[in-house]
């Protein structure tokens, strides 16, 4: 539901530090309310500061239509998410 990070969404000192081209790939866990409840990083920019900052950022920032069982009821789920280079 929320729009993709982009560059203004990103504090200056982390867009500063970041490789040229990187994208970062993310696993999010989104629960029943649509709020991400974990953020694993599977291929990262090889800055640990940056790839910490987006978790922290989708923790914040981002909120997703949660999934639904054959019910109809809103439940958790995992979402693939990529970073591209904000730049």
């Amino acid at each position: 539901v929320t729009p993709v990070l982009r560059g203004r969404d990103i504090p200056r000192s982390t867009l500063d530090q970041w490789p040229r081209g990187a994208t970062v790939f993310m696993r999010l866990r989104v629960d029943a309310r649509g709020i991400v409840s974990e953020c694993t990083i599977d291929r990262g920019t090889g800055q640990p500061a940056i790839d910490t900052t987006l978790c922290n950022l989708a923790y914040e920032r981002l909120r997703f239509r949660p999934a639904l069982n054959r019910s109809g009821q809103a439940v958790a789920g995992w979402f693939g998410y990529a970073q591209p280079a904000p730049r």
